[in-house]
């Protein structure tokens, strides 16, 4: 099994909190998306929450493209779990 690192799980957390919100701007379902990408509603609400660990590229691609907003599901989600990481300030 994968181990993954506390930068790795906020991202994946940061990235399930975008697609949430992208997908609630447009007004679709769990269900309703997961149907848009060959998916089902589980797979959804499992990224959503944070445990996309097993999403692929092509899967989010197709999530982006559903959702009209690949740019900010990818850089929104890796700039705020840059800013999220503490600094080490020694």
């Amino acid at each position: 099994m994968a181990s993954y690192t506390e930068d790795s799980l906020e991202l994946m957390k940061t990235m399930g909190k975008n697609i949430r919100e992208c997908r609630e701007e447009r007004g679709l379902s769990q269900s309703q998306l997961g149907k848009a990408i060959s998916s089902n509603q589980p797979y959804i609400s499992n990224i959503e929450n944070g445990y996309g660990n097993k999403v692929n590229c092509t899967k989010l691609y197709s999530i982006a493209q559903t959702l009209e907003g690949a740019k900010k599901l990818v850089s929104t989600s890796v700039y705020t779990a840059k800013r999220k990481k503490p600094r080490n300030n020694n």
